[in-house]
């Protein structure tokens, strides 16, 4: 109880934010997680004659009850509040378990009071939800690794959070093959029980995902069908046009021709693929992002630069002009970014005294980040791999470096 009365302050910051800026009507992505939650009290996820399978089902699973119930959704808005006051409790409790109170719980600050939750608390959007769950994950993994008896339910508990994160986000799907076949690789060669345990996390993780795709081969006749709409974002990144630099563009939006200086073989392309089923759509612009790719490796490159930018920096954009909001993701960023890479330098020397378990969360994250800067980030694709961060810059910094101020001109002066 004394624990949770120090991160009060960060629930109330959230929930009276919360309360002053939600809005009664639904925006963006929240009428896709309202439909698909509509469609679970109904007992379908998405029409079998053309599936719509763009998002996980582990979010609209959350908003169901608050549905079928006609719940207000001020309600699980307010929630928000609750899962980011949650992950600031999870990741101090996972730190203090390597570093001292004080820079345990000045990083689970960091992370309550990331300043670009602004953009999303306030409505019905996957983050909270996932960072939550992505805290409560390290919490468990670090707890499971560090046991001298492992039980199964110590490895139940975090394989199911990792596979229901999947689910929310289906970037994770990948994520989760990435991470098998690197961790198997590494256990073949290594042999380190901690590694063995590691990758049963996430196997046992990915077997949360198949009702999903048990769900989404009914649909489409197809093993392991992830998403309808993967080939969009990647198309947007496949190919560079002057002003572009390979962020999504709704189709909508150009071909009202809302979009100045649209590159004409954009315009005709989506114009051709605009009626198809979602499937079969989906299929065109992922054969037309490998062509794109194909052709012009260096546009790609050049993109996924500018991805990684906006990853961090939630900038550039195509078709945009930088402004002050830029600055709003800069600083906060800055303050995670920076530290970890001079991070680098201790952690190498003192690589033989950092726990598997903590780098194998980082490369993790690792490979989550580089997935995501492939196929097109922005910066809120990055928040799901921040608690990792602090949880890797809390080690290092709480371990093997040291500050002091040392008046080294008054020791020459009195020298002389």
């Amino acid at each position: 109880m004394n624990l949770a009365i120090k991160f009060l302050p960060i629930f109330f910051v959230h929930f009276i934010y919360i309360l002053c800026y939600h809005s009664n009507d639904i925006y963006g992505d929240e009428i896709r997680y309202i439909t698909y939650a509509t469609n679970l009290s109904n007992g379908f996820y998405t029409a079998s004659a053309n599936p719509y399978l763009v998002d996980g089902p582990g979010y609209p699973l959350f908003l169901t009850p608050f549905i079928a119930l006609n719940i207000p959704l001020i309600i699980p808005k307010l929630l928000n509040a609750v899962f980011i006051f949650g992950s600031t409790l999870f990741l101090y409790k996972a730190l203090v378990r390597y570093t001292s109170p004080n820079i345990s719980l000045v990083c689970a600050y960091i992370l309550g009071l990331y300043f670009p939750f602004s953009t999303s608390v306030q409505y019905l959007n996957t983050e909270p939800l996932v960072i939550l769950l992505s805290c409560c994950f390290i919490y468990f993994t670090l707890r499971a690794l560090k046991l001298k008896i492992i039980k199964r339910i110590d490895l139940l508990v975090p394989a199911f959070l990792i596979g229901y994160i999947a689910l929310t986000r289906l970037m994770f799907v990948y994520v989760l093959i990435g991470g098998i076949l690197f961790f198997t690789v590494y256990y073949a060669i290594f042999k380190n029980r901690r590694a063995l345990y590691f990758l049963l996390i996430l196997i046992l993780g990915s077997f949360v995902t198949i009702p999903y795709f048990l769900h989404t081969y009914q649909l489409t006749n197809r093993i392991f069908y992830v998403s309808s709409n993967g080939g969009e974002p990647l198309y947007w990144m496949s190919a560079k046009y002057p002003k572009e630099y390979g962020s999504w563009c709704g189709a909508k939006t150009v071909l009202t021709e809302q979009v100045p200086y649209m590159h004409p073989d954009r315009y005709t392309f989506l114009k051709a693929i605009d009626n198809k089923p979602w499937v079969e759509r989906n299929d065109l612009m992922m054969q037309q992002s490998v062509e794109n790719i194909r052709n012009d490796p260096r546009g790609y490159a050049l993109n996924v630069l500018a991805s990684i930018m906006r990853l961090l920096l939630d900038y550039p954009y195509s078709y945009s002009s930088q402004n002050l909001m830029t600055y709003k993701y800069m600083f906060p960023n800055l303050v995670i970014v920076i530290p970890l890479l001079f991070s680098i330098y201790p952690a190498w020397v003192f690589r033989q005294q950092i726990p598997f378990e903590v780098t194998a969360l980082l490369i993790f994250a690792f490979i989550y980040t580089v997935g995501s800067a492939l196929v097109g980030g922005t910066n809120r694709y990055f928040w799901p791999v921040i608690p990792t961060i602090l949880l890797w810059i809390g080690f290092i910094y709480g371990n093997f470096v040291q500050f002091s101020l040392t008046n080294r001109l008054a020791v020459k002066q009195d020298s002389l």
